[in-house]
């Protein structure tokens, strides 16, 4: 009798332990239908809105080397703790500099790589920001800042797409890893150190996706950053001529086109230099606005400059530059900031002011005079490195251009002038281009061609020590079957979309794709319908609720994919 009470005691506890189960916690399931993760995705928009202004407020621009700033740290820090509370193991790497949150088991794994770093916002950009571009801001459509899209936007797309399936007990056959690096902006050296301390072919992730571009990129340029270095920062001490430029500085990142540029001239008559440099201000304006001019390299487009010269008091008292050095006249100009992999987008404030410095009759001899001309000279209005001699080589291999990408999409080298800035330490001033290297290009051939070009005007050029990337370009066919998973689970997200998208295209930029094998460039930029939807790099970057909740559903139902198929697609 007691044995049968006991056993009836255990049966009840058994049933209501069960009931308890059924409200608490919901139970496995193995799959989900787009229908349900469209509604998922909608009911947590607005969770996930606000994880990525929170996100966008941490100001996490990094500079080369091996230690985090305290913003990126604190960025890291929220990431994880926003994770674990996902359902994700959470922990940090090669110094804290990466942070890896793991989900699920098995053999292989599945991977996303996605960076924190930002690039920096231009002093002289801040005025031309809708929002304060650190605030987060979050208006009806977009969430606006530093970051929106390159690749904070992703980080909040890809981390809610995978907390559905968390949510929803979705089966998953192998791991989920997802990889937050930093310091890609920069030379990726956090990731570089990181799969050489857990090599992909043991470690993992077996394949996956790196979401830092627009969909989908089946290849990616290669990337030179080259340094074009000119001696001398002083003018000949028996110099007689009246004006010697003593400061030129320009640019935020390599990888950015200059939005402000100036050079600092010492004059020995003050008003005499004041009007030539006018002169030669509406000169350069005139021929540039004609479309017809040599220093477009063929390019035949009327083009809009806008240079300016102040009194040196002025100059400083306006716009309050560090570390500037003492003159008469200031030469400046204000240009239009585009990513350095699509330089043409953009209006480089650098070749503006060698455009006028190097016709300036009466300046001496010195490094500042010489890199003016070798800018006009060799670069001009050039985006593709034509004047360096370096040769644009056609391949039946390459895919064709889409026609709706022709104004954004070049297959050839480009190159970007992102950076001048004298080194008095080493009596030096540096340019620092960055190259994107075309699919019928090598590196090594861009350097040699760089440092005939820069022998003429006694300067030198060799890859940007310790700081810079250097990578050849690379591209796989529509028949990889990671490229078709990819392509099928776009059409299936969004089935009503024209034929011709999603987009299989070459891309000019550099990811941590370059550090991978059996990865591809997934978004998160859609360039259907609307091209201009790309804020990588430029002012008032911003990325629209609707475009991120989209996203959320697109990467959930593309991980599912991946985490459950049972042979990754791997060559």
């Amino acid at each position: 009798m007691r044995k049968q009470y006991f056993v009836s005691l255990l049966f009840l506890i058994l049933i209501m332990g069960c009931a308890g189960l059924s409200d608490n916690v919901k139970p496995h399931k193995a799959f989900m239908s787009l229908d349900e993760i469209r509604t998922s995705a909608n009911e947590q928009a607005e969770e996930m809105v606000r994880f990525l202004s929170k996100s966008v407020q941490y100001e996490s621009v990094e500079e080369y080397g091996y230690e985090l700033t305290p913003e990126t740290q604190a960025l890291m820090t929220y990431v994880l703790n926003t994770a674990r509370k996902m359902g994700f193991s959470v922990h940090r790497a090669v110094n804290g500099m990466v942070g890896v949150l793991e989900y699920g088991q098995g053999q292989d794994s599945a991977g996303v790589l996605i960076h924190l770093d930002v690039v920096p916002v231009a002093k002289e950009e801040l005025s031309q920001w809708t929002y304060p571009p650190f605030s987060g801001k979050v208006t009806d459509k977009a969430v606006w800042g530093r970051g929106a899209q390159d690749d904070k936007g992703a980080l909040a797309s890809v981390l809610w797409g995978a907390k559905i399936l968390i949510d929803n007990k979705v089966t998953f056959k192998r791991k989920l890893k997802i990889i937050l690096g930093t310091k890609e902006e920069k030379n990726f050296e956090a990731m570089t150190a990181f799969f050489k301390e857990f090599p992909q072919k043991i470690y993992g992730p077996t394949f996956g996706f790196v979401p830092d571009g627009a969909f989908i990129s089946q290849g990616e340029k290669g990337i030179a950053d080259i340094d074009f270095s000119f001696h001398g920062l002083s003018e000949p001490k028996n110099a007689s001529l009246r004006d010697s430029i003593v400061d030129w500085n320009g640019g935020s990142a390599v990888n950015t086109v200059p939005l402000f540029s100036y050079a600092v001239i010492k004059s020995q008559d003050v008003a005499k230099t004041r009007m030539e440099l006018l002169d030669l201000i509406k000169q350069v304006t005139q021929e540039l606005s004609t479309g017809k001019s040599k220093l477009v390299y063929g390019v035949n487009k009327a083009y809009e400059a806008n240079l300016g010269v102040m009194d040196f008091q002025a100059f400083v008292d306006k716009y309050s530059p560090e570390k500037i050095s003492m003159g008469d006249l200031v030469l400046f100009s204000k240009g239009k900031s585009a990513h350095g992999a699509s330089p043409w987008l953009g209006k480089n404030a650098i070749v503006e002011v060698a455009l006028v410095a190097s016709r300036m009759a009466q300046l001496s001899e010195n490094a500042y005079k010489r890199a003016s001309q070798f800018v006009t000279s060799k670069i001009g209005l050039s985006t593709g490195g034509q004047g360096l001699g370096i040769p644009f080589k056609k391949s039946s291999k390459l895919p064709p251009v889409p026609p709706q990408m022709i104004s954004t999409y070049y297959l050839g080298t480009s190159a970007n002038l992102g950076l001048i800035k004298p080194r008095p330490g080493n009596n030096k001033l540096v340019l620092s281009i960055d190259f994107r290297t075309g699919f019928e290009n090598t590196n090594d051939e861009i350097l040699e061609s760089s440092k005939t070009s820069v022998a003429e005007f006694q300067g030198t050029a060799d890859y940007v020590e310790g700081v810079g990337s250097h990578y050849d370009p690379f591209y796989f066919t529509r028949e990889h079957p990671l490229l078709r998973l990819m392509i099928d689970s776009y059409k299936e997200t969004y089935p009503d979309y024209p034929p011709y998208t999603p987009y299989v295209f070459l891309t000019p930029a550099t990811t941590y794709l370059k550090l991978v094998s059996n990865f591809v460039n997934f978004g998160p930029v859609d360039l259907y319908p609307d091209f201009t939807a790309n804020y990588f790099h430029e002012k008032d970057e911003r990325t629209l609720i609707k475009s991120q909740v989209d996203n959320v559903i697109l990467y959930a139902h593309t991980l599912q994919k991946m985490v459950q198929m049972e042979n990754p697609p791997v060559k």
